[in-house]
């Protein structure tokens, strides 16, 4: 069988090679610190403050500023994650702000559903699950 590959010639590097996928690990190690600092010490901040300037803690559902939040890093670390993967990994050439675009526009919808419906509520079950872990001891 032929492996049949059709590639959009608008679009650089619309198909992947063959082995892309075999250096996800290292993309991924290399990646999440840079992620977790990023979000730690600058975005961690400013989510909450412009989550705040939507929703009001002492009124509004928890659900609600929790949702805001979550939405609010998702919109400020997706573009920065974005470019810094363009720069390092995709060899934008002189393309780099069409190239950041482009992965910023098919990163957001993922990573805020993603945020939203599956890694958020599994991190805050699993610190809510640890919590009472440790005071039951």
């Amino acid at each position: 069988m032929v492996e049949q590959r059709t590639e959009n010639p608008r679009v650089s590097g619309s198909i992947p090679e063959l082995g892309t996928f075999n250096c996800i690990e290292n993309i991924l190690v290399f990646m999440w610190p840079i992620a977790c600092i990023l979000e730690y010490f600058v975005v961690e901040k400013l989510a909450t403050m412009l989550a705040f300037r939507l929703v009001n803690p002492k009124e509004d559902k928890p659900v609600f500023v929790t949702l805001a939040i979550c939405s609010m890093i998702v919109c400020l670390m997706c573009p920065v994650m974005s470019l810094i993967a363009t720069v390092l990994f995709a060899h934008p050439g002189n393309q780099v702000i069409a190239v950041w675009l482009q992965k910023f526009a098919l990163n957001f919808p993922m990573a805020l559903c993603w945020q939203i419906f599956f890694g958020g509520v599994f991190v805050r079950n699993l610190f809510t699950w640890v919590k009472k872990a440790i005071h039951h001891k």
